[in-house]
Parts: structure tokens; sequence; C-alpha cells
């Protein structure tokens, strides 16, 4: 999907945004830093803490080049996934604070799923059918249905009222393991017990943030869903973005 192109109610903002206020966060950490290090009397604790940090600082501004340079050029220059997305996790509160006085949470939301997508793809990492986990949120069921399809889509009675039926098409042989998950928690309790290699997750925008930091050990491709009905009522998936997707992860 081009990420500025509004497709069924799903609109995919360029990463620069968020790029932009991760930058624009390094010096104000150091500035804190700076403050820091001038106001505080120096005791061999508080240089430690100077120094450390410090390090931490500059590590993180690496870290958010090296992303920039390998979504550029599409090769994988990038530190590991559980490295990456621990320092990215550092920056994010600051940018996002920055960020809010431009554009709204919902723009820099998806900014920042949009970024993360292109580190992961970056790394051009394929994946067997088994070590591939797709989360669906609870609202993508029609509410009108009486199968309870959480933890197992299988279930599902294939009466074409909402995607669960098409997903369970696409997925069919690939060996990839699929579940409806009613939020955040149970996504978690699902990687736990599970232990994939790589996430597929369908979700809104606060729900894929905060997927994505949390599950920083995998790779997770964060995939917008569709509201034709509203939030968390009778929600969709791109069709599209989810095949091609498993497409360009799947291991052949």
């Amino acid at each position: 999907m081009d990420a500025n192109r509004q497709t069924h109610g799903v609109k995919v903002v360029k990463a620069r945004k968020i790029v932009f206020f991760q930058l624009a966060s390094i010096p104000l950490l150091a500035a804190i830093l700076f403050a820091f290090v001038r106001l505080v009397a120096k005791t061999p604790a508080t240089i430690i803490i100077e120094i450390a940090a410090g390090t931490l600082i500059f590590i993180t501004a690496v870290n958010l080049i090296l992303n920039i340079l390998s979504i550029v050029s599409g090769k994988n220059l990038s530190f590991p996934i559980r490295t990456n997305f621990l320092l990215t996790r550092m920056l994010l509160p600051s940018s996002i604070l920055l960020g809010r006085t431009v554009f709204s949470h919902d723009v820099l939301h998806k900014s920042f799923i949009t970024y993360s997508n292109k580190v992961v793809n970056s790394k051009n990492a394929k994946f067997k059918g088994h070590e591939i986990l797709l989360l669906l949120p609870r609202c993508i069921q029609n509410a009108d249905c009486k199968n309870a399809v959480v933890r197992d889509i299988l279930l599902c009675a294939s009466c074409g009222k909402c995607d669960v039926s098409e997903i369970n098409k696409i997925i069919a042989g690939t060996g990839i393991k699929a579940a409806v998950v009613t939020g955040g928690t149970q996504a978690r309790s699902l990687l736990a017990e599970l232990h994939p290699k790589a996430v597929i997750a369908v979700a809104c925008e606060r729900e894929l943030v905060s997927g994505i930091i949390d599950s920083n050990t995998v790779y997770v491709y964060g995939l917008l869903n569709v509201r034709p009905n509203g939030p968390c009522y009778n929600t969709r998936a791109y069709m599209p973005d989810l095949k091609s997707t498993i497409d360009s992860i799947l291991e052949k």
C-alpha cells in the first residue's frame, strides 16, 4: 500500500514524521543530561549515571541512523531486533511528546507503525509457517456471530459476514497459527505460550504501537485494521496487505 494512500478507511502515514521527532528527541535528551551534569553535585554515583546516560543516548542515536539507512537502502544495517526496539522504546515517549505539538496522536502512531514495519522489512527475514503467529482483534468477528472463535479461528462457521473465513483460506496449508484475542494481555500470553519468531498483528493504532514495543524479542509486522462502523465494532482486515505480508516473510 502506498504510504500516503487512503484505502478502505485505512491511512498509512509516512514514517519520516516519527523519524524527524525521534531525531529531535536526541538533542532534547542530551540537553536534559547536560542540565543534570551542571546542576547535580559530582559524586562517584552521579558520574557513573552521567557516563551511562551519555553512552545510552549516543548508542540510541547510532541505532536510529542505522535504521534510517536500512530503510533507505533496503539492506539490513541495523542492530538485532531486540536491541533495536529496546533503544527505539527509549526515544518513543519524547518523540511522541514533541510530535504532539504539530500532529495528532493517531498520526504519530500510524507513522511509528510504518517506520517499524520498514525497519523490520529491511531485515528481509523469512520464517517457516509454524514460526509465524497471526493475531486478530476480537472486533474482527461479526458482532452477531454465536461461534466463539477467540483463540481458535477454525471454529468459524464460514458465513462470510466477517473476514475470519477469508483469513482461514489465506493461511490454509501454510502452518501459520492464528488467533483472535481480546486484548494486549491475551496477546502477550499467547506469545509466551507459543514462542513465535514473527508476529503479524491486525489492530488499531494504539494496540499496534503497544504490541510492537512490548514484543521486542520477535519480528512484528503491524497492519492497521479497517473500521467501516467505527472503532471496536465489526472491523475488517485489509486483505491485500495481509496477503503481501505473508508472501514476503513465509519461507517457500
